[in-house]
């Protein structure tokens, strides 16, 4: 039987016997004495392991089996909600694939928290320090659970370069094609793939914003997530105008005009969220760049409580936005939530006693009792 121990920065030590995992379900109550019986038994005639046998015939659940792994490895179960995308950056996508390792978050000491489920992996996390330049805190998570992580979050380069191989666009970016053939470049499945993905991913990462930026050598695509622009992918020449064109298709803008600036809408709903992408096309030397606003409509309707005021400075805005006469100026950097804060109070004063009128370039949401300018 192997052995094991923590250090401090995750790496395992070779001192301590470690408790069999049959009875560690068992003192859980996750698992009956018979049942452990049983599969001991099943394990001794077909040589597989005991946490298979046991999740494959529903003896337990994944979330028992991972906190009995956890408790017998001496590691912490591994948190998977919402884990830092500038953490996932520290190791690049193809060393996370090959140590089956995906960072979440950067812990209070500093170190690197990694989602693995071979935590006692001391060749993989001595390799993971020194890529990620920092002392690494290996938590458990399920085979599964990491290979669910490693699609969700492969980079998006790979992705792009997946594109680019079954692309049957061979042109270079050209601002004088024809409509038809922009059209066609945008109904293009790879491109209509990538646009998506690209979508679909910012929202996830909790970005406010998707640029869009054609170069000299290629086209660059930027997530703005909590105030800061972070490149995610660089796209090749040949799909640029595809991917340029799916997007003012989506919007529902004039693929033909590409001389003057256009704005456009894209309704849709993801992970049972109402979202808008507001899109504006901007002119360039190189082409069209394009931004898209990333607008969730379920933040209309939010409480200012739920906005993360302090009590003495929710008091003193609601005492001034209350009040019959004057002006407020709320400022901030992108994304750091002004209009959050502007339809928050909107929706708290909307009643019908009172008619509001709001004069807004662009208007990011709409919603009723509110004549919107």
């Amino acid at each position: 039987m192997s052995t094991s121990t923590n250090t401090k920065n995750g790496r395992q030590g070779v001192n301590r016997q470690l408790p069999r995992l049959g009875d560690l379900l068992v003192r859980m109550g996750a698992l009956t004495a018979d049942d452990l019986e049983w599969a001991l038994q099943q394990q001794e005639a077909d040589g597989r392991r005991l946490g298979e046998i046991l999740l494959a015939h529903d003896k337990v659940t994944g979330e028992q089996m991972a906190l009995a792994l956890a408790q017998r490895l001496g590691v912490e179960r591994a948190d998977l909600k919402d884990p830092d995308p500038a953490a996932i950056e520290m190791i690049d996508a193809r060393n996370q694939r090959r140590y089956a390792a995906v960072p979440l978050r950067v812990a209070a000491d500093g170190s690197l928290e990694v989602a693995m489920s071979d935590p006692q992996n001391v060749i993989a996390i001595d390799d993971l320090r020194i890529l990620a330049g920092r002392e690494i805190r290996p938590v458990l998570a399920l085979p599964e659970e990491v290979a669910a992580l490693l699609n969700k979050h492969s980079s998006m380069e790979e992705f792009v370069a997946e594109m680019v191989e079954s692309s049957e666009s061979d042109g270079e970016f050209d601002d004088h094609a024809a409509v038809n053939e922009i059209r066609a470049a945008g109904d293009d499945a790879p491109v209509v793939r990538l646009v998506n993905s690209v979508i679909v991913r910012a929202i996830e990462a909790g970005a406010s914003d998707i640029h869009v930026e054609p170069g000299p050598d290629d086209m660059v695509v930027r997530f703005r997530v909590d105030g800061v622009l972070r490149q995610v992918a660089s796209v090749p020449l040949k799909l640029a105008r595809g991917v340029i064109s799916r997007i003012k298709i989506m919007a529902e803008i004039d693929i033909a005009e590409r001389r003057r600036p256009q704005d456009g809408r894209v309704g849709l709903i993801l992970h049972g969220k109402h979202l808008d992408l507001r899109v504006a096309t901007l002119p360039t030397v190189h082409g069209e760049s394009v931004v898209i606003r990333i607008l969730d409509r379920s933040n209309v309707m939010l409480d200012l409580s739920t906005l993360g005021f302090q009590p003495e400075t929710l008091t003193g805005w609601e005492r001034c936005y209350r009040k019959p006469y004057g002006a407020l100026l709320v400022t901030g950097p992108t994304g750091s939530g002004k209009s959050t804060t502007f339809y928050g109070t909107l929706n708290k004063l909307n009643t019908p006693d009172l008619k509001i009128i709001s004069v807004e370039d662009p208007v990011d949401y709409r919603f009723n009792g509110v004549n919107l300018m």
